[in-house]
């Protein structure tokens, strides 16, 4: 019982105790009660055992020496009465010791490891007898026994409190997707869920480049074209350049809530721009999003200008998508690693996206785009044909969106010393 006790608590789902406590499971308020005090039930298991194998050796062994005595007195002959009684002995030793093992240690271990739940309900009602029995002895070893570890410098922490990092979780959840209990699908959500934290938003974000605004002078009909060509939800409204934002227009709600009398003065449908660093973290960007009831924030770098826009949708695609779609891979190339070569990849493939889905060793940048880390191994703004080498690849300008990279080719890499461009210039190996 005592061995139960042990790996039944260390091993049962606080999570489903929780749950079934709060639905008013009996049993399950004691389990959690024990859970709570796991040091204090751990110390009383302890306590038990000993008490048990002592029991054990001093009941079981004369018993069964006594028994077996006999016989081998009437084998030995004349050095009975001390061969016998030391053959007795040992063999008694031997036989209560295997017994033991097996039925007081091996088969309690492997109940409460298949069944940590029912041998939990089980134990608790007699183990909570003995610790009223023995609650004083209890008491004493287990603050004698955190005494002295507090001598070796070590601190104490209550037992089964160890908050569960990303990785655990991480791996808990590939585990329950190897045995079925989720699907692939649900693993990959919650594998975006958990890196949620760590990506900033600059990653996700629309850059200034891309970014559709609207200019606070503009009449209706200048809306409308807009609205027409650039068709989005909601739109950041600038005063003279985009580098300076005033707000931002849901045009959906413009357009549902239109009367003649409000044609000329859309601008009161302006609501206040939520401005955020672009390097918190896309969790803290979603959590200021509904803090503040809004689906659009403007994001601003260090200097302060412009540096593009997020949305909840971003962030929502972030989850929901597979990693190549995330990526927007042109023509849904797949990634480099599976020898397909040469792929085209937009130039807004993030960096680690990329480092973690084809394995390759990028150099680290400040870059956070495929693009960007183009330009930056550069260290000049590329022209169409322009290239570097990098993990045995060669990435190669396609297309430049102004002085964006819009387009990367990636193959392997040749070679030749000076690879064919267009005006026949030498690229850059890193």
């Amino acid at each position: 019982m005592f061995v139960a006790t042990e790996f039944a608590l260390v091993t049962v789902r606080r999570s489903r105790i929780n749950q079934l406590a709060s639905e008013g499971s009996r049993a399950a308020r004691r389990v959690q009660v024990a859970m709570g005090n796991l040091d204090y039930y751990i110390a009383a298991a302890q306590l038990g055992i000993t008490m048990a194998s002592i029991m054990l050796g001093a009941v079981g062994e004369p018993v069964i020496a006594s028994i077996i005595e006999p016989p081998i007195v009437a084998f030995v002959g004349s050095f009975a009465p001390v061969i016998a009684h030391t053959v007795a002995i040992a063999v008694a030793f031997t036989f209560v010791t295997a017994l033991h093992i097996i039925i007081g240690e091996f088969i309690p271990k492997s109940i409460a490891l298949e069944q940590a739940e029912r041998t939990a309900y089980f134990i608790t009602i007699p183990v909570n007898i003995f610790i009223r029995v023995f609650g004083p002895v209890v008491w004493v070893l287990n603050h004698t026994s955190n005494a002295l570890f507090r001598l070796i410098g070590q601190d104490l922490r209550p037992l089964g409190d160890d908050p569960l990092t990303a990785e655990d979780l991480a791996h808990t959840f590939e585990s329950s997707a190897s045995a079925g209990l989720i699907s692939r699908r649900e693993l990959g959500l919650t594998r975006q869920l958990l890196r949620l934290s760590g990506i900033e938003s600059q990653e996700l974000m629309v850059p200034r480049s891309k970014m559709v605004g609207l200019n606070k002078a503009a009449t209706r009909e200048e809306l409308a074209a807009v609205f027409a060509d650039r068709p989005l939800t909601r739109y950041p409204v600038y005063e003279d350049t985009i580098d300076n934002i005033v707000g931002i227009l849901d045009a959906k709600r413009l357009l549902l809530l239109r009367n003649d009398a409000e044609d000329s003065a859309w601008q009161v449908r302006i609501q206040p721009a939520t401005i955020i660093p672009e390097t918190v973290t896309a969790e803290t960007t979603l959590e200021t999003l509904r803090a503040e009831d809004t689906r659009m924030a403007i994001l601003v770098d260090e200097y302060g200008g412009i540096a593009g826009l997020i949305t909840q949708f971003d962030i929502v695609l972030f989850l929901a998508t597979d990693l190549p779609e995330t990526l927007h891979i042109d023509h849904r190339h797949s990634l480099p690693g599976d020898s397909q070569y040469p792929q085209t990849l937009s130039g807004l493939v993030r960096v680690s996206e990329l480092r973690e889905a084809s394995g390759l060793e990028l150099p680290e940048s400040d870059a956070t785009t495929l693009g960007g880390l183009v330009t930056e191994l550069r260290n000049s703004i590329p022209d169409v044909g322009d290239s570097v080498q990098v993990d045995g690849l060669t990435l190669a300008v396609l297309e430049m969106d102004n002085y964006r990279v819009a387009r990367v080719q990636v193959d392997q890499h040749s070679d030749d010393p000076e690879p064919a461009r267009p005006d026949g210039s030498k690229e850059v190996s890193r």
